[in-house]
């Protein structure tokens, strides 16, 4: 008796089905079945609760956070994809929000360290001041990003009393608690921007005097404004991981309506 092929490639005596598999003679294959995960079980998600990163993403080695491929620091706990550095404990004391423009003179400001055993945070240069305001020009631009309506126009003044001021959102579950804390604006990164002490002069070896803020590979990007210009439909980001140095009176925009304007109260 001849035997035909079925679609599967059995050999089958019968003319209509498979005597092996079962199929229809002349009709298509079955499709393959999909490969098995080579763990043998279903990716999970990370333990900080992030998703698990995409083809168009990379997993954070310090936390297993999804972050994007181009990313300078993790979204979630601030690990530093550049120099594979973990993230260093976060003080508990930070500089207080004040409301009005007071001089930094008289706001006591706090630094203590939950861990005695850590080095004291460095100062920064004296006299140096951040307003942060709400700013409704800015919504027009970049209101999008958050997809809520503006808040009410709004000041607030931080003295910058660290080296090193980190802008951002906070989050008590990841221990990130920024001396410039933006929670109102969701259009900002929990670890978003630095304010970090440097020479006017530009002289590396000079006393740090002065202020440039760095992007921190946020998702929405910093930027730089000179005092007296605004900002338009042209403006672009600064590079993240670049410091753009501050002069009085120049300005920050990040997030969807936050607006920092950097003042030294000393003088310049």
């Amino acid at each position: 008796m001849s035997q035909v092929q079925c679609p599967n490639g059995h050999l089958s005596a019968d003319p209509e089905w498979c005597d092996t598999c079962g199929a229809r003679l002349g009709a298509a294959p079955d499709a393959a079945p999909a490969p098995a995960d080579p763990a043998g079980t279903p990716l999970s998600t990370p333990p900080s609760g992030a998703p698990v990163a995409t083809v168009d993403s990379v997993p954070c080695p310090h936390c297993g956070a999804a972050n994007t491929a181009d990313a300078l620091f993790c979204e979630d706990c601030g690990y530093d994809f550049t120099t594979g550095q973990a993230p260093e404990p976060v003080p508990t004391g930070t500089v207080p929000v004040v409301s009005g423009a007071a001089p930094a003179s008289s706001v006591a400001v706090s630094t203590a360290s939950a861990d005695p055993a850590a080095p004291a945070p460095l100062p920064g240069p004296p006299g140096w001041i951040v307003i942060v305001e709400i700013d409704p020009k800015w919504y027009e631009l970049k209101g999008a990003l958050a997809d809520q309506p503006c808040p009410q126009p709004s000041s607030s003044t931080i003295p910058l009393a660290l080296a090193t001021v980190h802008i951002g959102r906070s989050s008590q579950s990841r221990g990130i608690h920024p001396e410039v804390a933006m929670d109102s604006d969701t259009a900002v990164s929990r670890r978003h921007a630095q304010l970090i002490a440097t020479p006017s002069t530009g002289d590396p070896a000079a006393e740090p005097d002065a202020y440039a803020v760095v992007d921190l590979g946020s998702t929405n990007g910093t930027f730089v404004v000179k005092a007296g210009l605004e900002p338009d439909a042209a403006i672009e980001p600064i590079a993240p991981g670049t410091p753009v140095a501050l002069a009085d009176g120049d300005r920050v925009y990040i997030g969807a309506w936050s607006r920092l304007t950097i003042r030294n109260t000393k003088g310049v």
